[in-house]
């Protein structure tokens, strides 16, 4: 069963002794995360904890909680808060982690997008948890001066720096210049070979790198 410390000293996954190694059968805590500490320590506020008038089971308690600009949910403490939309990093549903993410693409460029978010669309999954992540999320691409359309896009999330990239070679040779071997055999390769073999070698640089998550009993 599950247990919440009431206060954090240091993150939980500094310690070794109480963490486990991520791997595909990992399911993470359902529920809201305030900040990347929260997705980073496996340690949500639990959707029982939000204000709704669904069920935390009902298809509906998620679309209908996002839709609306702000949160209402009792804290760890038992203190009633509101948390505007526009502030919650991500979530967890199903043993699936979400992130929140602000972002468009003008001509081929990763922009920061002010608009605000008010539903699912601005959520995206993670496809791949690692130190190197893959998640998808639907963005508004501009392929022209005045031609957009609603896109879904990848894009890399490191663990270390706890931040987006876009999905490029070049923004992942910055992430695994780390692991000398891994990036001399990546830049070695041309640019099409690259393309179509980074997902591999994000694959293998997280095999090499493994992810904990701190364990609760």
């Amino acid at each position: 069963m599950k247990w919440f410390l009431a206060f954090w000293i240091f993150p939980a996954f500094l310690f070794a002794q109480d963490s486990i190694r991520y791997d595909v059968d990992f399911e993470f805590y359902d529920g809201f995360y305030l900040g990347f500490e929260d997705f980073r320590n496996d340690n949500p506020i639990s959707f029982d904890r939000v204000v709704s008038p669904y069920a935390t089971d009902d298809p509906l308690f998620l679309e209908t909680v996002l839709e609306n600009r702000d949160i209402s949910y009792q804290d760890r403490f038992g203190h009633s808060r509101t948390l505007s939309i526009d502030d919650l990093w991500g979530y967890a549903r199903g043993g699936r982690p979400f992130i929140g993410f602000k972002g468009l693409k003008y001509m081929g460029i990763l922009l920061h997008d002010r608009s605000k978010r008010k539903n699912l669309d601005h959520f995206g999954q993670f496809v791949v948890v690692g130190q190197i992540s893959v998640f998808q999320v639907s963005m508004l691409t501009f392929r022209h001066l005045t031609t957009s359309s609603w896109d879904l896009n990848q894009l890399l999330f490191s663990m270390k720096e706890g931040k987006a990239f876009d999905y490029n070679g070049v923004e992942f040779e910055k992430l695994i210049k780390e692991d000398a071997e891994l990036y001399e055999e990546f830049v070695s390769l041309d640019i099409s070979e690259r393309k179509t073999r980074m997902f591999s070698f994000i694959l293998r640089f997280n095999q090499r790198h493994p992810l904990y998550f701190p364990f609760y009993e």
